[in-house]
């Protein structure tokens, strides 16, 4: 197949920039330098989208809106070279500082949830930053071990989903596979895995939030969890992953530094 037909994206997650002192081994200013390598090696494959998964920033030496915004802009401005188009899963720390308006009109993006179909494919970009009682994040409005995804989002991909008949990858910063440590996991996650799997036609989901290497497969359905790039220090502890997506909805991972040990990439 020639690579005209295959859809590629660029995955990172957890960078968690920050210009702030090393904590329970995240190099916090370390993952500028890491970001500027995977953008490097990325953008040589020539992906169509870059995905972030998530955290992409950390709460900065000085809080406050400013602060926050400026670290952002910093990170994103790597970010953004990878690839021609970019796309944003919000995660717990997007917006410990900043409100969710905030975040998407710095960045670019037009909503915390949404699809987007591209070379025969959907692509399902879910938002997990909602309490259980559905009050959405706000900045710091939240315990990051309160995570849900609530009704009316999850009305909202049972319909998505239905209305086409691509096969479809999902994304989500935070967990939602039976695996997961319970703080790390969406509240709904059950209900959640129902509805993709009713459909049919989810083929992965990729996630963060708890910085590790993990894959479970549920009813047919892989769950990827990939490590953040923020862990560790030294370039080799980054992580960073091109997916590749074909026409026949076959997927495949190459997975680079930590990324690498990935189950999907070996």
């Amino acid at each position: 197949m020639s690579r005209s037909s295959e859809l590629r994206i660029a995955l990172v997650t957890d960078v968690h920039y920050a210009d702030i002192e090393p904590e329970e081994n995240c190099f916090y200013r370390e993952s500028l330098a890491k970001l500027t390598e995977a953008a490097a090696v990325l953008e040589e494959r020539r992906p169509h989208l870059a995905v972030s998964l998530g955290d992409l920033i950390d709460s900065p030496p000085t809080p406050g809106v400013e602060g926050e915004l400026a670290q952002l802009r910093a990170i994103d401005g790597v970010f953004k070279t990878i690839a021609p188009r970019q796309a944003y899963a919000l995660g717990n720390h997007c917006v410990a500082g900043l409100s969710k308006e905030a975040y998407l009109e710095t960045v670019g993006q037009g909503s915390s949830h949404f699809s987007l179909d591209l070379h025969g494919w959907r692509l399902v970009f879910l938002d997990g930053c909602f309490r259980a009682d559905g009050v959405a994040y706000d900045t710091g409005n939240f315990h990051w071990t309160d995570t849900d995804i609530p009704a009316s989002q999850r009305a909202w991909l049972r319909a998505d989903l239905a209305e086409s008949d691509l096969p479809a990858v999902v994304f989500c910063h935070q967990r939602l596979d039976t695996a997961a440590p319970a703080e790390h996991r969406a509240a709904s996650a059950e209900e959640l895995r129902a509805i993709l799997a009713a459909s049919g036609r989810v083929k992965a989901v990729f996630m963060g939030h708890s910085h590790e290497n993990k894959l479970v497969t549920i009813q047919g359905i892989p769950y990827a969890t990939l490590s953040a790039m923020v862990e560790g220090s030294g370039a080799a502890s980054g992580g960073y992953s091109l997916l590749t997506l074909s026409e026949d909805g076959a997927f495949r991972l190459e997975g680079f530094r930590r990324h690498a040990e990935h189950p999907l990439a070996r």
